[in-house]
């Protein structure tokens, strides 16, 4: 389902060894009740607009894909509600060409035995300067997608009720993407609850699984096609991310003491041991990042909305958060969250603020990163370990001082030759000569259009400077790796034209700094937000609802829209100025 635009395409799809065999509905008009149609016969109402059905059978029977135009014109129909927005609603059916083979591992099985049999690049990956690269010293450069889900209220990587976690990761790998940064929260690695059928309907064997069991599924899954995984600590609570005033800010939300507590730095710890360790042996999981946009924690509800209420004076003293509130104006950081937070409609002087190594023991991050870098070090030898930028993944200003580098202890030797499958054209980076790589840090950026600041508005020059400043330094110093794990575009934006302003804009200055030619001449480590075409739930959000920066469409079967893969993808692919001509076709 997609509105209208002169250029707005819809894509039909299926696995790569089917077609579409037949259409059982397509109805073109003014509907918004879409909720549950894709996988599932529903009633289409016929005051909806026009039968399409024929016109789509036509085109689409046969083919394993089919895209097809969402205007009047392109369907053959006469205009039902002119100067209306519209939607297509349509269900297709697909048909395996050939008998599926039965698979050398059961997916339900543990990860760590999957046996790996492609060519594939020597593990464990490791970091020189700049550059992640593998023991051969080749970099290897991330063009990620993040699979949100398993950090929210259902527990489990989006989709799985609506098309099998196999056809989904050979969706991202034929998408052209070689790793996936795969969302958890501590809760759910730590009481690994049973989730409910209806989260993985499409999925009938992970009836009755954990919540671990289907990570382990979906692990193994994007390992038979070659695609890598980070393992993302993104909420403490399973819920949507991020705001101020969800208590999520910080690596803990409890200061009891309380063994039971999922909430205390000793539970974040021990997800983050018992994450690690689960994995050791599993040959895709490359990396383990430590906590997700780190940010101040105000008083108030989530999104101005939730049902919990959080009060951070509860598990952080008070003269801490008066501390920390009141030389929130010296860092670049906190001085941006403390203005956005009064734009909010909070008070910053209620605010916890963390800084990078200075001020509140309790509130102090370097440190607790490094206690988080120990545990993760401890259960697992051979992940790289990613630390984000404070403040919604934007400050690294600190991390290049004299004494700012997070320490990651190379504990113990690793057990033993690793390897995750490797498609050759989708990792790049050429060879560097005398290539040792003994580094394990990575940090973390994010980017989105409504973190550009009045001051950074006025043009590329002063936005891309900004950038520099707070993280970009430590790329163009060639210090440590900076992955850009979180960014993403609004379907909508990218039709928009190069004259348009806003996050259309933004995206501009965006590829241009972050392709090859930009900051680097090779471009840099990335990760788009998000993968799914339907949102996840969560605090604010609507389960089911269109996803509108998600790359795939409402039945994760194939691209929402090839016009926005190819723009995401030339970001890796293409210089800056071919990115612009393709984000505004």
């Amino acid at each position: 389902m997609e509105e209208t635009s002169p250029t707005a395409q819809m894509l039909l799809g299926c696995d790569e060894d089917e077609v579409i065999h037949e259409v059982d509905f397509g109805r073109f008009g003014v509907d918004g009740s879409t909720e549950g149609w894709c996988g599932a016969f529903v009633a289409v109402n016929a005051a909806a607009g026009v039968d399409v059905t024929d016109a789509l059978s036509d085109v689409c029977v046969g083919a394993r894909t089919c895209e097809v135009s969402l205007s009047p014109e392109g369907l053959g129909v006469t205009d039902p509600a002119p100067g209306q927005s519209k939607t297509l609603t349509t269900q297709w059916r697909c048909r395996r060409l050939t008998p599926k083979p039965t698979p050398a591992v059961s997916p339900r099985g543990d990860a760590s035995r999957l046996k790996l049999t492609k060519k594939t690049p020597r593990a464990p990956l490791r970091t020189r300067g700049a550059d992640i690269v593998d023991v051969s010293g080749e970099r290897v450069k991330f063009e990620a997608v993040n699979w949100a889900g398993g950090e929210n209220w259902r527990r489990v990587p989006g989709g799985l009720d609506l098309a099998p976690a196999s056809s989904i990761a050979r969706s991202i790998a034929a998408m052209g993407f070689n790793a996936v940064r795969l969302p958890f929260s501590v809760d759910t690695v730590l009481r690994d609850p049973p989730v409910a059928d209806a989260a993985v309907a499409a999925n009938p064997f992970l009836f009755g699984a954990t919540a671990l069991g289907v990570m382990d599924a979906v692990i193994v899954e994007l390992g038979k096609v070659g695609v890598a995984v980070i393992l993302d600590n993104h909420m403490t609570v399973a819920d949507w991310c991020c705001q101020r005033a969800d208590c999520d800010g910080v690596w803990y939300h409890d200061a009891s003491g309380d063994a039971n507590s999922t909430g205390t730095e000793r539970a974040w710890l021990a997800a983050l041991t018992k994450i690690s360790a689960r994995y050791a042996g599993a040959p895709n999981v490359v990396a383990v990042e430590l906590k997700n946009e780190p940010r101040e924690v105000c008083p108030g509800r989530p999104w101005h909305v939730g049902s919990r209420v959080c009060d951070p004076s509860v598990f952080i003293d008070a003269d801490a958060i008066a501390r920390s509130s009141s030389t929130a104006g010296d860092h670049f950081g906190s001085r941006l969250a403390a203005a956005e937070a009064i734009l909010d409609g909070y008070d910053p002087s209620s605010c916890a603020f963390p800084q990078w190594n200075t001020g509140p023991p309790e509130l102090m991050y370097k440190p607790a990163m490094e206690r988080g870098a120990a545990a993760v070090a401890n259960a697992n030898a051979d992940v790289l370990i990613v630390v984000d930028a404070l403040y919604y993944g934007r400050d690294l200003t600190r991390a290049g001082d004299a004494n700012g580098t997070v320490e990651v202890p190379e504990t113990r030797e690793s057990r033993g030759r690793r390897e995750f499958p490797r498609r050759r054209s989708l990792l790049r980076g050429g060879p560097s000569a005398g290539a040792r790589g003994g580094g394990r840090l990575v940090y973390a950026v994010h980017d989105y259009s409504w973190y550009v600041t009045p001051d950074e508005s006025t043009g590329y020059d002063a936005w891309a400077a900004s950038r520099t400043a707070a993280w970009g330094y430590l790329v163009s110093n060639d210090t440590v790796p900076v992955f850009l794990n979180e960014f993403g575009v609004n379907h909508a934006s990218l039709d928009a034209g190069e004259e348009a302003r806003g996050e259309s804009e933004w995206w501009r200055w965006f590829a241009r700094y972050v392709s090859p030619g930009g900051l680097r001449s090779d471009g840099l480590d990335l990760a788009y937000w998000q993968l799914g075409g339907t949102q996840v739930g969560g605090t604010s959000r609507r389960l089911g609802a269109e996803e509108s920066y998600g790359l795939l469409n409402r039945c994760w079967t194939g691209p929402a829209s090839s016009a926005h893969l190819r723009a995401v993808r030339a970001l890796a692919e293409h210089s800056p100025e071919r990115v612009g001509s393709l984000a505004s076709e």
